[in-house]
């Protein structure tokens, strides 16, 4: 799906229905996003010549702490990411907070 033809005439622009239409758009995302992997791979490469900290150590100790793929994926194509729940005990505390701010 990434790499899907691109239109060039007028006739072609014509016939595409608005779900092709989106298709394209997806799969130009995708493109703009590959580039951007590429461009961070690249750049991580380099790190392990320069990056380092004080005591000669990684400042990045893995590939997501430098690019979160999935995160930026998901920003290309206009995802939302779930907020994490909340445990039993921090529900039942916002529940008193919001019942003393009442009243």
């Amino acid at each position: 799906m990434r790499y899907y033809p691109n239109l060039v005439g007028e006739k072609e622009l014509g016939r595409i229905t608005f779900k092709h239409y989106l298709r394209l758009m997806k799969a130009a995302r995708l493109r703009e996003f590959d580039q951007e992997l590429n461009m961070h791979l690249s750049a991580w490469k380099q790190r392990e010549i320069q990056m380092t900290d004080k005591k000669s150590q990684y400042i990045y100790k893995n590939f997501k702490d430098f690019f979160d793929a999935d995160k930026r994926k998901n920003e290309y194509l206009g995802i939302q990411t779930k907020k994490p729940k909340m445990s039993r005990i921090q529900q039942k505390l916002l529940l008193k907070a919001n019942m003393k701010e009442g009243g």
